[in-house]
């Protein structure tokens, strides 16, 4: 974004999410991935456009050659474009990669996060019919005479 001119940077901003995609829809964008993709992410796939919009304004506002090398021209101007066709490629791939990145650590983060949830729950059942047993062996001591019911409370036997 910091290499377009600040205003054009406020004008990318200032747009809606869905006019974003409308406008990287009519640049050749898949609908269903821009669906898929976040604010930040359609910003900086917009800003992509913009700069090989103007740099292909730019290369059709030197004259052409009128002689003999013309034809060396068109291959030199080809390649460009064919190397800014690749370096957009090559950005596009990084950002699925960080996204991609970004959401397994996400996934991970959750599987933790229940596998910690789970583990708790398993304490405390474990806490629980621990507790019940000594509750139960309590209560078998009093019934059988061994603990008088006032000496309960002490844990003095009787």
């Amino acid at each position: 974004m910091d290499r377009l001119p600040p205003e054009t940077q406020e004008q990318i901003k200032k747009m809606g999410t869905e006019r974003l995609r409308v406008k990287l829809g009519k640049a050749g964008y898949d609908e269903d991935r821009l669906l898929e993709m976040e604010r930040a992410e359609l910003l900086e796939a917009w800003v992509e456009v913009v700069i090989a919009q103007s740099l292909a304004e730019e290369a059709s506002r030197v004259p052409l050659p009128t002689d003999h090398s013309s034809s060396i021209g068109s291959e030199v101007g080809a390649e460009a474009a064919r190397l800014r066709e690749l370096e957009l490629e090559d950005r596009r791939a990084e950002r699925e990669e960080r996204k991609a990145e970004r959401e397994a650590a996400e996934r991970k983060a959750a599987r933790e996060a229940e596998e910690r949830r789970a583990q708790r729950e398993a304490e405390e059942r474990r806490a629980e019919r621990e507790g019940k047993k000594s509750r139960e062996g309590r209560s078998y001591a009093v019934g059988a005479g061994q603990i008088s019911p006032r000496d309960e409370g002490n844990g003095a036997e009787g």
